[in-house]
């Protein structure tokens, strides 16, 4: 037998069911000055009051990528919720999927519950759990204001931005191809703000020497900035950002500084729901070799011509 030796990591199963700490947390105007440079996002309704009523808002709004990084990640540790040593291991994002009850303003507080709904085990190159996690946010009226389910994989084993799209109901079909667009180089000097506003301290973002340890060529850039971009590119066709109604992803790989990522997705349903125009649509992110980085389907509303 060559290579490293390799030891089984503890077993996870019992977790299925426990109840994580809830948190509040606000919606903070210097995270969200930090996050709008590093995302690039530019809409106007999210740098001031006037811009959002101007399209139907009650009062400024945070991108709905924000709420990717918007608490989650502070309602558990790895090590004493999820049994996992950044020292020895390795963990990633693996799947998202969330569900959009409402916009997000900015200066209001969340409150957030969490819970592990399932665990179990997969093969790859190595062993690995898969930990998903349950979240529910609620305003202080105690209504929701997103659900969101997540998971997460520790290893078990030791070792650009142009103008908006006019893009109208009439105007989609299913196969329609959404138009690429492509986002980078990726910065690493973006990963430290994105830590500070995720509260993550996982040294595989900032510690190269970490990385290279562990085999990859250099820090990996964090999960919930790959999807930034993947947003970036769907709230971009869409006449206000909050018309985005669902989203589902999966991380199917790493994301390094310097990387191209290049976004895209097909048209595969039109209907009406909930007294609205949807388009679902499946979607994808790429690297500049052509690795898909995401993949997943998206649910959204655009707005109809009218009579003419």
């Amino acid at each position: 037998m060559s290579g490293n030796p390799r030891v089984a990591g503890p077993s996870r199963t019992d977790l299925i069911g426990r109840v994580l700490k809830t948190v509040s947390s606000t919606i903070r105007e210097d995270d969200l000055q930090m996050y709008l440079p590093v995302a690039g996002e530019e809409h106007a309704a999210f740098s001031n009051d006037e811009a959002a009523k101007a399209v139907g808002y009650a009062r400024r709004v945070a991108p709905p990528p924000f709420v990717a990084v918007q608490a989650l990640l502070r309602t558990f540790d790895w090590e004493t919720d999820f049994r996992f040593d950044y020292r020895i291991g390795t963990a990633m994002f693996g799947e998202q999927e969330l569900e959009y009850r409402r916009p997000l303003y900015v200066g209001e507080t969340l409150t957030v519950r969490t819970e592990v709904t399932d665990v179990y085990e997969k093969q790859g190159k190595r062993r690995f759990d898969v930990i998903q996690v349950s979240f529910t946010a609620a305003d202080e009226s105690g209504d929701i204001a997103f659900h969101d389910v997540q998971s997460y994989i520790p290893s078990k084993e030791a070792e650009g931005v142009g103008a908006r799209s006019q893009l109208f109901f009439e105007d989609v079909r299913v196969g329609l191809q959404l138009p690429q667009t492509t986002y980078g180089p990726m910065d690493r000097s973006a990963y430290i703000p994105v830590a500070i506003i995720l509260r993550d301290t996982n040294p595989l973002h900032l510690d190269r020497g970490y990385a290279r340890e562990r085999g990859l060529p250099d820090v990996v850039q964090q999960g919930p900035l790959n999807e930034t971009f993947l947003y970036r590119f769907l709230t971009a066709l869409l006449y206000r950002p909050w018309d985005l109604r669902r989203t589902k992803l999966r991380f199917a790989a790493n994301v390094f500084p310097g990387d191209l990522l290049t976004c895209g997705g097909i048209v595969t349903r039109t209907s009406r729901a909930d007294d609205e125009p949807r388009v679902e649509c499946d979607v994808w992110q790429r690297n500049q070799n052509g690795e898909t980085i995401l993949s997943g389907a998206a649910a959204f509303t655009l707005p109809e011509r009218g009579p003419r």
